[in-house]
């Protein structure tokens, strides 16, 4: 379970809050480069449903649909092979894609417009801890604890900047 929950500024008009639960899944491929060190590259995918709240104006809140994927370099460090803990960490590219988010009574020279904010992108980190235990000679099963965090912003009008921030527990399976 994904929970994900963020800010959305647009400068002079409005403050607003997103929070909400989903799903997500994390493909990761990569080799070793040094004992217990691994360089890998990954791919995340979420989804979920959110509310997003004006913390400008309390009482304006909207549930709408949101979906990000990330495709980050990862680096893995077990420091000690033959036991199962571990520590990842990455960056990548986000895009985010909100799917009928509108932002009304926009200021513009022709009095006020409305935006359908659609998609936005940024820069991605993610740290991580972990514990894998081996299930047969080449298959391990574990868990992670993973924090994500994108800045992003939409390079139309109007301008608009967030930051998402996204602490997930995640099963891992793992082929060697």
């Amino acid at each position: 379970m994904l929970f994900q929950y963020g800010g959305i500024s647009l400068p002079g008009v409005v403050d607003a809050s997103v929070r909400g639960t989903g799903l997500s899944y994390d493909f990761t491929i990569g080799g070793t480069i040094a004992e217990g060190l691994v360089l890998a590259f990954g791919f995340s995918d979420h989804s979920m449903k959110v509310d997003l709240t004006n913390d400008t104006r309390k009482a304006s809140k909207h549930t709408l649909r949101h979906a990000y994927e990330v495709p980050s370099l990862r680096v893995v460090y077990h420091p000690n092979a033959r036991k199962g803990l571990y520590f990842q960490g990455g960056v990548g590219a986000v895009t985010s894609r909100f799917r009928g988010l509108v932002v009304d009574r926009v200021p513009s020279d022709n009095g006020f417009q409305s935006y359908a904010i659609e998609d936005l992108s940024g820069t991605h980190f993610l740290l991580g801890v972990g514990y894998e235990a081996f299930v047969s000679d080449e298959w391990s099963i574990g868990g992670l604890l993973r924090a994500d965090l994108s800045r992003i912003s939409h390079d139309k009008e109007p301008d608009v900047t967030g930051t998402l921030f996204a602490p997930s527990i995640r099963l891992t399976f793992t082929y060697h």
